[in-house]
């Protein structure tokens, strides 16, 4: 038998910003209702302002709630370590999504080049 689900940690018990990302990740694909990914995220955020996995999730979830000014920020900053010193990323999620959140804001034109730059990436060219 399996090991029974148990809570996960408070954000500040944990010790890697991989564990934080991926226990939020599991609070968000279980629809938790007495938990939220947010603490978990903004905790690895706070260790790694950066990181790429946690600004796209962060913008995702955003996004999905229609705050697309904070979707943006997430994503741009995901995006700017992903292309720093190349010319695209390896996976286009986080192209794809400030695509998405750019049209959402109807600024049709940034929206177009942001997914035009996704579908080089095959995952991202058909959603693109």
């Amino acid at each position: 038998m399996p090991e029974p689900v148990s809570n996960p940690q408070k954000p500040t018990d944990i010790k890697t910003i991989e564990e934080l990302y991926l226990t939020g990740l599991r609070i968000e694909q279980f629809h938790s209702p007495s938990h939220d990914p947010e603490p978990y995220w903004q905790e690895a955020l706070r260790r790694d302002p950066g990181d790429v996995r946690v600004n796209t999730a962060m913008g995702i979830k955003a996004y999905k709630q229609a705050r697309y000014a904070q979707a943006e920020t997430h994503l741009r900053k995901a995006l700017e370590r992903l292309t720093h010193n190349y010319t695209t990323p390896r996976n286009a999620e986080a192209q794809y999504y400030l695509g998405r959140v750019l049209k959402a804001q109807t600024r049709m034109s940034q929206a177009y080049d942001t997914l035009y730059k996704a579908t080089w990436n095959a995952a991202w060219r058909g959603p693109s």
